[in-house]
Order: C-alpha cells, then sequence, then structure tokens
C-alpha cells in the first residue's frame, strides 16, 4: 500500500501542523467583519454597504482568476530550463510534502518577497526577483515550505481574495488579522518541516524583515525586544494592524515548534515517505458530477451576492414577500443601498415562509452565473463548494455552450415543469441540451498541461 502524502494528513489528528485557533479565529472574523467595516466607515464617515462588498466580492474573485494570465504574461515563469536551481528547490520540498509542484514565477517586486496564489489548481507562488539574491538555497526551503504549506492549507483560498499581489492591506488586517496572522504560524511549521534548519528559518525572517541588515542582526538582542512587548501588552496592539505576526513572535513561536512532539513526528513521516519513492498524483481529469445539494448550496451563495450586488443598481435582482409593483421595489432597492447590513437586507426581503424570487431577479442570477463562468470560470458560489462548469468530455466549456446552458437553465425555472423534473430525476436538459456539466473537483483538461 502506497505511503499516504504529507500533505494530505498535516492538517488533520493529534499531530496538526494547523496552529491552534486558527480555523475559529476565521469564524469568528467572518461573523463579525460587517461590525467591523460599519465601525471603520462610520469612524470615516464613508459607511461601507452589504451592495458595495457583494460588488468587491466578484471583482476578487475575476481578479484572482485573471491574474494567472497577468503572471505569464509580465513575469518569468520558473522550470528545469529557466533558472533550474530554484526550480529544483520547489520540486523538492514539494516532493517532501507529497503535493504537486505549484507553478512558480519570479516578478520584479520591491515589497513583496514570496506569496501564494490561487483559488484551485493549479496554484502559483510568485518570487520576487529583488529579494531572490538574499536567500541562500536552505532560507529557499523554508519560505518555499511556507508557501506549499498555505496552498495545502487551503488558506490560499481566502487569502488570495484580499490580495493578488501579497501585499498587506490595513482594513484587511484590522477584519482579518486574526486570522492571517494564525496561517503565519502554521506555514512556518511547515516551512520548518521542509527545511530542517530553525537556524536557516531565523535567517530566512531576518532576511524577509531587514533584507540587507539580515547578517548584522544579533540574535540574542533581538529576542530581547520580544520580552519588551511581553512586558507591556500595550506594545503588542500594534500587531493588530499587520497581517504577518511581529517577526520576533514568528521565531519564537518557531522555535518552540522545533522542540516539541509534532516536529518530530512530522520529520519523521516525510522521510518516510521520500523513502517510499511515492509521488503526488495529478487531480483527477474525471471528478465527480455535483450533487443537488451543493447546487443548492452555490446558488444561496450566489443568489445573496447578486442580491448584495442589486441593492447598488449593478442588477435589478430583488427578493419580495408582498410587493409586486416594479416602482416599488426600486424605491426599496435605493433605500437599500443606505443600509450597511446584509441582515437588515435579508429581514426585509427574505422570509422563511411565503417569499418569491421575482422574474427580474431569476434573469439576474443567471446572467450573473453566466458571465462569471465565460469569464473567470466559477461564481462565488461556485467556488466556494469547489464546483466547476464543464463539457461533457471534461473539458472547459466554450462560452456559446455557457450562455446557451443559462438561457435554458432559464427556460427551466419559468416554466417549472422542467425543473421539477430535474429535481425528482436529477435529469438537468439545460445540461443535456447545451452540452455541459456542473462537477466538483479535479481540473479542467486543459489547464492540466505546463
Amino acid at each position: 500500500m502506497a505511503a499516504l502524502a504529507p500533505a494530505k494528513e498535516m492538517f488533520r489528528g493529534p499531530h496538526s501542523l494547523r496552529f491552534r485557533g486558527e480555523r475559529a479565529w476565521l469564524w469568528i472574523d467572518l461573523l463579525f467583519a460587517p461590525a467591523t467595516v460599519g465601525i471603520v466607515g462610520s469612524i470615516l464617515h464613508s459607511p461601507f454597504r452589504m451592495s458595495e462588498l457583494g460588488i468587491i466580492l466578484v471583482a476578487a474573485v475575476v481578479f484572482v482568476t485573471l491574474s494567472r494570465g497577468r503572471l505569464l504574461g509580465t513575469s518569468v515563469r520558473v522550470h528545469e530550463g529557466q533558472f533550474p536551481e530554484l526550480f529544483a528547490v520547489v520540486e523538492r520540498c514539494s516532493l517532501k510534502l507529497g503535493m504537486r509542484a505549484p507553478q512558480v514565477f519570479l516578478r520584479e517586486d520591491p515589497i513583496v518577497p514570496i506569496t501564494a496564489l490561487g483559488l484551485g489548481e493549479p496554484y502559483s507562488i510568485v518570487i520576487s526577483s529583488s529579494w531572490l539574491r538574499h536567500f541562500d538555497e536552505k532560507e529557499l526551503e523554508f519560505l518555499i515550505g511556507c508557501e506549499l504549506g498555505h496552498i495545502a492549507a487551503g488558506q490560499t483560498r481566502i487569502s488570495s481574495l484580499f490580495s493578488a499581489s501579497g501585499r498587506e492591506n490595513p482594513l484587511i488586517a484590522l477584519v482579518f488579522g486574526a486570522w492571517l496572522r494564525r496561517t503565519e504560524y502554521t506555514a512556518s511549521r511547515v516551512g520548518l518541516v521542509c527545511c530542517r534548519s530553525v537556524e536557516a528559518a531565523v535567517r530566512a525572517i531576518y532576511a524577509t524583515s531587514f533584507r540587507e541588515l539580515k547578517g548584522q542582526v544579533r540574535h540574542a538582542a533581538f529576542v530581547e525586544q520580544g520580552l519588551a512587548i511581553e512586558s507591556d501588552p500595550s506594545l503588542a496592539m500594534g500587531e493588530w494592524l499587520s497581517e504577518s505576526p511581529y517577526a520576533v513572535n514568528r521565531m519564537k513561536e518557531l522555535e518552540r515548534f522545533a522542540t516539541s512532539a509534532d516536529y518530530a513526528y512530522w520529520k519523521e513521516r516525510v522521510d518516510e515517505y521520500v523513502a517510499s519513492g511515492a509521488r503526488a498524483e495529478a487531480p483527477a481529469h474525471k471528478p465527480t458530477k455535483a450533487s443537488l445539494y451543493l447546487r443548492s448550496l452555490a446558488f444561496i451563495v450566489d443568489l445573496i451576492v447578486v442580491g448584495a450586488i442589486s441593492a447598488s443598481g449593478a442588477f435589478v435582482v430583488h427578493v419580495t414577500t408582498n410587493k409586486n409593483d416594479l416602482a416599488d421595489t426600486i424605491r426599496d432597492l435605493e433605500a437599500d443601498s443606505k443600509t450597511a447590513s446584509l441582515g437588515h437586507w435579508l429581514a426585509t426581503h427574505v422570509t422563511t415562509t411565503g417569499s418569491s424570487l421575482a422574474p427580474l431577479g431569476v434573469i439576474g442570477v443567471m446572467v450573473y452565473s453566466a458571465l462569471m463562468v465565460a469569464i473567470v470560470g466559477r461564481t462565488c458560489g461556485m467556488l466556494v463548494f469547489d464546483l466547476r462548469v464543464v463539457s461533457k468530455d471534461f473539458r472547459p466549456a466554450n462560452a456559446v455552450r455557457i450562455v446557451w446552458r443559462y438561457l435554458l437553465a432559464l427556460v427551466s425555472v419559468i416554466t417549472v415543469v422542467p425543473l421539477l423534473v430535474s429535481l425528482v430525476s436529477g435529469f438537468w436538459p439545460h445540461e443535456v441540451f447545451s452540452g455541459t456539466q456542473l462537477v466538483r473537483g479535479g481540473v479542467p483538461q486543459r489547464l492540466e498541461k505546463h
């Protein structure tokens, strides 16, 4: 029986490398995000509306998806024939973790040394050519291991939406910083498992923090700065405005982890995996067909996103209970645009009983879905539940088929009968006649080629 790849186990069970509280803080940050954004907007005298956040979310998904093309067009792709030494480090680290090596790019960026991007396969690691000369091979192993850790832990699926360049944003740091800082601790653990040297990891942290000065920093003196922060809690508050933990805190946590039983366990597991000669498997060409349950959940997410956008007038979409007059609906939308609470919008326009989706709302959702799938391959709801539209042979569907798919889907909803047949039998007419299908997981075959 082949050894299970470490990356498939690293964040499960009693030896999980995920930093304590990481997932809990993600949910806490998400829960309080509207309140935090509202407070910041009030302070700035420029309240953020939920409609604006909906538009930002869609724009972020589109931008991250298109960023791969921007990387190919403006950065240097690293492979066996282009910067082979750097490529070898990435391959070696990926092998240790049992991961499929991501695409690697070099770009000129004086601010961000290295970052990982991707909402799904293929993922990318982007390294700054300005910073590259400051890292030796072991330091690179640590840094690349950290980025592989972000990918393996599924963190880039969210963090990429915040920034496709890896640069920090004070507002994002304030809203999601508690989670983002913990993801760095998680990634550092994976990086240490890759490089096997606390000294190299510390040097890498110094290099990304101080660049040329890394060799002149006295470690003992720098650690004392951390003691000063611990003695005065007010000094720790500055970290709240950063997406990354203080360098001194990151090193302290890394050194603590290096003496733990978990680190010893994973060193042994990685050695066993490498000795077994196993290789990471490529994502399956033929993913599973999406269930009705997942289709429904994805649709609900998209309905919420489109509903938020509709309040700003970007789409004429409205969920209502008793209002059928279009003029009243438009006035309601204008009123909603002044509201900063998604909860208020849902409470006003969506009820658990007696609610109906206006025809214009159905059209809006279908138009949104057709545009998102045609441009970036997935809607926000599909992204959340790892769904994608592909052709019958599991290749990317062309724009004509996608438009035809959603036009037929619209007809199915309006005429009701085809929709009821689909719900009962699992036979989806709009998929059969458009030559497309909604599947979960996998990567369209065209994207498998390097």
